[in-house]
């Protein structure tokens, strides 16, 4: 590997590629030390987007200084005009890109009714918008067709009335865009997030939404409109499996289905909030 292996995987948007490039290169002890400085805070900017404690403007932001911090030793250790002169209009590009980025999120923000929709069940209880997961790792992976599947199977299973079917790919899909997208489409439930997809796991940041309340009229008199309420919509770091089965544990729930809660909730490894408020409901019609 050389140094344009490093200028075009950064043209590429590839900058995990561009640090593995640049530190094959024979490069000085010191200029080694800087390399890794670079791949930790590229490292902790993943896991700051896999979290969703950082908004999309920021990300952008870091990772182009990032970038940029790739290209300043790739200029240090080569003084060729056109290496710096390609340095100057990736900047450029990447600056570009941001801003376009940005424009289009707030584009967007306004025209949630041109959305392309899927057509849902009139008759289902649930229906469920579910937004194909955005990759923040190294591995692709289409986690939402497996979660879709599943839950479709479960609900059969056990007779619950849902519908649940995939919306449009959302870039930088936010909390305040979910409601509108949803209702734009007919839906009642939005799920959407983030994957990490790693070689031996595979985690979600998964986001949900439940825009309408159940037929109280159907619900236990020992649950109350307090217990549903609470656990409307909320935010899970689980992996495939876990997710599945807490957020079919939800849907079971508002439909009174107490003992299919108990089982598929029992099959949840790694409790949250939400499943310890499932919990708790469960406990207190005991």
């Amino acid at each position: 590997m050389n140094k344009d292996t490093v200028i075009k995987a950064i043209q590429q948007g590839k900058t995990k590629a561009a640090i593995n490039a640049l530190k094959a290169i024979d490069l000085s002890k010191e200029k080694q030390q800087a390399v890794s400085i670079i791949e930790a805070e590229f490292s902790t900017l993943n896991q700051e987007i896999l979290k969703g404690t950082i908004d999309t403007e920021e990300r952008q932001l870091r990772l182009n200084r990032i970038n940029d911090k790739l290209l300043t030793l790739v200029s240090e250790e080569s003084p060729d005009a056109l290496v710096k002169e390609n340095r100057k209009k990736i900047g450029i590009l990447l600056a570009a890109i941001g801003f376009i980025g940005l424009l289009f999120f707030v584009v967007r923000m306004t025209t949630a009714d041109n959305v392309t929709c899927p057509e849902f069940k009139a008759a289902s209880i649930n229906k469920i918008l579910l937004i194909p997961f955005e990759n923040v790792g190294s591995e692709i992976s289409m986690p939402h067709v497996l979660l879709k599947d599943r839950i479709e199977s479960l609900s059969l299973k056990k007779n619950l009335s849902t519908t649940i079917k995939l919306g449009e790919v959302q870039k930088g899909f936010s909390l305040e865009e979910a409601p509108i997208i949803a209702k734009s489409c007919g839906a009642n439930v939005i799920i959407w997030g983030k994957y990490s997809n790693a070689a031996d796991s595979l985690r979600l940041i998964l986001q949900y939404h439940f825009l309408e309340q159940p037929d109280w009229s159907n619900m236990s008199d020992l649950i109350t409109l307090k217990d549903v309420t609470d656990i409307q919509k909320g935010k899970m770091l689980k992996n495939l499996e876990d997710s599945i089965m807490s957020l079919c544990s939800i849907i079971a729930i508002r439909q009174d289905k107490q003992e299919v809660t108990k089982k598929w909730l029992g099959k949840v490894k790694e409790k949250e909030a939400v499943d310890l408020k499932l919990v708790e409901v469960l406990e207190g019609v005991q």
